[in-house]
């Protein structure tokens, strides 16, 4: 594997310390377009490197479907995110994925689904009318639900036929951001359980 490190340092740029962007070579991260990936090489663990790494859905494919272990189960997840940026896109002018779970690792047993933070601005979801509310919570996980018809009561509803985990997240609030990194960064055992001291990284993908 060779790394590659660019520093920008062009006198053109606005004053900061530097800019940079990593190759990655010999096929240690995902491939498209005929391009390398900036998602960086997964651990001997199967997992990413601690940190946000930018992707594109392409690039997410290609490694976390095509390259990993189950593939035809992780299609239909993958079909799932799809068709829920889709809908995503139809109600908001600009959002972030932050992507995670274990369908952004490589461990044996397939992922159940995917883990999503939709990231949006204040600014624009206060001005949501009721119809667009309803829209937007479709596209998330609910928990402590009731229905009257029919009488249900559920602990938790995701949405995509379950096959997204789904939350909410306002860009202009540092704390919960903070928060949604430090649970994206957390580590998991087989059975669920947070394995102290253990990090991973997780992916950013813009929409």
């Amino acid at each position: 594997m060779i790394d590659l490190w660019i520093v920008n340092v062009h006198p053109s740029l606005p004053p900061c310390d530097y800019t940079m962007c990593r190759l990655v070579a010999d096929g240690a991260g995902g491939t498209v377009h005929g391009g390398h990936s900036l998602i960086p090489p997964l651990t001997s663990g199967g997992l990413l490197p601690v940190g946000r790494h930018l992707a594109t859905l392409d690039e997410l494919h290609d490694m976390f479907v095509i390259k990993a272990p189950h593939p035809e189960h992780r299609q239909r997840i993958f079909s799932a995110l799809e068709l829920y940026v889709s809908l995503a896109r139809d109600l908001l002018p600009r959002a972030t994925l932050w992507v995670d779970g274990g369908f952004c690792t490589y461990k044996p047993i397939p992922p159940k689904d995917v883990d999503l933070v939709l990231v949006v601005s204040a600014k624009v979801v206060r001005h949501f009318d009721q119809a667009e509310w309803t829209r937007m919570n479709q596209l998330l996980t609910l928990q402590q639900v009731s229905a009257g018809y029919p009488q249900i009561v559920e602990h938790r509803v995701q949405p995509m036929g379950g096959l997204v985990d789904a939350f909410l997240a306002e860009e202009e609030n540092p704390a919960e951001l903070d928060l949604w990194d430090h649970q994206w960064s957390r580590v998991t055992d087989d059975n669920g359980a947070v394995i102290d001291g253990a990090k991973k990284g997780y992916l950013e993908v813009e929409l």
